[in-house]
């Protein structure tokens, strides 16, 4: 069976913002059209999903948290176009529970085989944690295990 090509890039939600890297995943799912994932263990699906349909709608993030009635009608218009675009877009936010770079790695390989990632976004933050060893040599453990599975830098 011939493997589904994928890249990835690293991200660090302790050095990035969340709008940052939500800008670089909307880029890729939304106006490349490609299928991403995006794993974090520092940044929730909700506040992704959040900042994906603030930047899609074209409104500010606080705009979300308003209730409906209180909203200028044309944000609340362009909310609900937004939603409906992210909810047909291919995209897949997992929260790894991986405590290794290798389980890291496994639950990577699974997205992309299970769901064809074109590329995968994956938060590096608390890579030390995963793994005891210092940043750097955890992040190019990380990068030489994601070359050998098969994957690509973007």
């Amino acid at each position: 069976m011939e493997r589904h090509l994928a890249y990835y890039t690293l991200v660090d939600s302790l050095t990035e913002t969340v709008f940052g890297i939500s800008q670089q995943l909307h880029e890729q799912a939304v106006v490349k059209r490609r299928i991403c994932g995006f794993m974090s263990d520092q940044i929730d699906r909700n506040t992704m999903v959040q900042h994906l349909l603030a930047l899609e709608a074209q409104v500010d993030i606080q705009t979300l948290q308003l209730p409906e009635e209180r909203m200028d009608p044309d944000n609340s218009e362009s909310l609900h176009h937004a939603a409906s675009v992210l909810f047909e877009l291919p995209l897949f936010l997992a929260k790894p529970d991986a405590p290794t770079v290798r389980e890291l790695l496994k639950d990577a390989q699974q997205m992309r085989e299970a769901e064809h990632i074109d590329i995968i976004f994956i938060d590096t933050a608390g890579i030390s944690e995963f793994t005891g060893e210092a940043r750097e040599d955890a992040l190019t453990a990380l990068k030489k295990q994601l070359h050998t599975a098969g994957f690509q830098e973007t």
